[in-house]
């Protein structure tokens, strides 16, 4: 098997939620343009790949009765006796451009779910799929943009995805039903104001310089994932008036600008922004009154707004891999933080005040280059895990650590740490692990 034929099936059986069988019974069956990818316990075909165009004899169908996935690319046609296979829930059809048309019976199917169409000539789906109340996830890749406007005609349409050129229309068409929308490789998403129930917008891959305008009419809009993105994206305060927003997810991207009024965003639980050339955090960044975890990695981050301290429900922020040169002193009003990660950094000084994060359970400063732990740090007495290594430490606070009862763990390698203040510690706190 080839390495596409392997990543369909990998696709089929992931997306299924197949577990793993026997591979005895179930060993692989090669013929001339299908290939048997799984059987069940009765020996009976649950998943086939067509190399080309499907040939089905009424006598060969009768033997997928038992079929759930059909995989089919290279194909210039489709056989409308596919459509009569009563358990056939899942449909890839890839890599066809010469494939103009999806017979009427698919439509039919009466437990279709999965829709995935890719690099096809297909521009329209059959009335037929008027009927077709349990299709809830439809892939659409390079194929005619007209393929986008019969889309209306699916019922329960709820999670659309646009993968790789794809042609997109002038105006994408009403889709109230769709919640989920995740596209890649698209420059421009032209009406997406019109998906009027969308709550996860997932953009990878794109070229845009911002995000579309009317992102921010999306009232319902609960998540926005944005990933490799291709050149320098803005995201700019357009997005202020999604009011419900609570994940704004950024990875793997070129330079990133955050909005100025992100801290209107009130309903924001979850900040990540990580591997991006991210410069500057906003000050308005205190104005996130339900914000609970703040991720910021891999970065050019040098300084911490002093706003921060106003983040009151956070519970978890990490900073880390960055460039990130001092910790302002308003950290020390996040008491209800409860992780910190502040790793591979270049921080030299920690607030004297940092004792007052009372509800610390972690805390990592590693590979900094701190020369000196604030005695207040005995403070933290729910704290569990303590990473030191690889800083410029000559001597800790040995009177006051010892009031971490609860530590378990302690890494201190790569500093120059007296052998007596270690072996001090371990006396004292008997659940300490004290590692390299």
């Amino acid at each position: 098997m080839n390495p596409r034929q392997a990543l369909f099936t990998i696709v089929i059986l992931s997306l299924a939620g197949c577990q793993e069988l026997d591979p005895g019974p179930l060993a692989r069956v090669e013929f001339a343009n299908y290939e048997v990818s799984q059987r069940n316990s009765n020996h009976e075909i649950t998943s086939i790949i067509f190399h080309h165009t499907p040939m089905l004899s009424q006598g060969f169908a009768d033997s997928l009765k038992q079929v759930i996935h059909v995989v089919i690319y290279d194909a210039d046609s489709i056989p409308s006796i596919l459509g009569t296979l009563p358990k056939l829930g899942w449909i890839f059809i890839n890599e066809s451009p010469d494939l103009k048309a999806i017979p009427a019976s698919i439509g039919s199917l009466p437990i279709l779910k999965f829709l995935s169409i890719g690099h096809t000539s297909v521009s329209e789906l059959p009335q037929t799929f008027r009927d077709a109340k349990k299709l809830k996830t439809v892939y659409i890749g390079q194929s005619p943009a007209s393929l986008f406007e019969s889309l209306t005609v699916l019922p329960s349409l709820q999670y659309l995805s646009l993968q790789g050129t794809t042609d997109i229309p002038d105006m994408l068409p009403s889709l109230p039903g769709v919640i989920v929308l995740g596209v890649h490789g698209t420059h421009e998403l032209p009406g997406i104001g019109r998906l009027t129930n969308l709550e996860t917008l997932e953009i990878s891959g794109s070229s845009a310089s911002t995000l579309p305008d009317d992102v921010g009419i999306l009232t319902k809009l609960k998540t926005i994932r944005i990933t490799y993105h291709q050149t320098a994206l803005t995201i700019g305060d357009g997005i202020v008036p999604c009011v419900g927003l609570e994940n704004l997810f950024i990875s793997n991207n070129a330079s990133i600008t955050l909005p100025s009024r992100l801290g209107d965003l009130k309903s924001l639980k979850t900040l990540y922004v990580y591997d991006s050339d991210l410069e500057t955090i906003p000050e308005s960044i205190g104005g996130l009154s339900s914000l609970e975890v703040l991720t910021i990695g891999g970065t050019k981050v040098k300084e911490l707004p002093s706003s921060i301290g106003q983040l009151s429900t956070l519970k978890t922020m990490s900073i880390v891999y960055s460039s990130l040169e001092g910790v302002p002193n308003e950290i020390d009003q996040l008491t209800g933080l409860e992780i910190l990660a502040l790793n591979h950094n270049s921080i030299a000084v920690l607030p004297s005040t940092i004792g007052n994060l009372t509800k610390l359970g972690s805390l990592d400063l590693t590979k900094n280059e701190i020369t000196e732990i604030p005695p207040s740090i005995g403070e933290l007495v729910l704290l569990r895990g303590l990473g030191l290594g690889d800083n410029q430490l000559t001597s800790l606070p040995t009177a006051e650590m010892k009031h971490l009862t609860h530590l378990a763990y302690l890494t201190l390698g790569k500093n120059q740490i007296p052998k007596a203040q270690v072996d001090e510690l371990k006396a004292a706190l008997p659940l300490l692990k004290i590692m390299d």
